[in-house]
């Protein structure tokens, strides 16, 4: 395969996406044909910060939540959406993107101490049972900080 320009529809026939006007941001689910995912609905972000897709595999419901947060003010922007989206999250969900802050001091390069932007993100996250499960489990890595994620 290397070498090869293949196109992303081949390897993953199944894409949502959302997009802003400007290109300034903007978020995708692929999801590879070798996955039995029926989708049910589908929320987008006009300005393209978030998708939330619902469906089921072999029948078990599932909702996937993809976030790119602005560089500015992304705790505070993480913390409005997920209490938005409140309803729509439950124990079959998962919640990945790129958040644009770090949500413990090992996430940052200097290690300083998080912000009480940070702080008040993450006692949210722990009012909506929403943990981090890369920092629970390092067998188990949940990608945050990255902003293409597969499923």
């Amino acid at each position: 395969m290397k070498g090869k320009n293949l196109q992303p529809r081949l390897l993953y026939p199944k894409i949502f996406h959302a997009n802003g006007d400007q290109k300034k941001a903007g978020v995708a689910i692929l999801i590879s044909d070798k996955i039995d995912f029926k989708m049910k609905n589908i929320l987008r972000d006009k300005e393209g910060h978030y998708i939330m897709i619902k469906g089921s595999i072999q029948e078990d419901d599932i909702t996937i939540l993809n976030i790119y947060a602005p560089n500015t003010g992304s705790p505070q922007y993480i913390r409005q959406l997920l209490t938005t989206l409140k309803g729509e999250i439950n124990n079959n969900t998962i919640i990945v993107g790129d958040f644009n802050t770090p949500l413990t001091a090992m996430d940052r390069s200097t290690r300083q101490k998080i912000n009480k932007e940070t702080q008040a993100l993450n006692e949210a996250l722990n009012q909506m049972d929403l943990m981090d499960i890369s920092s629970k489990n390092n067998r188990i890595q949940i990608l945050l900080k990255c902003t293409w994620n597969i499923l």
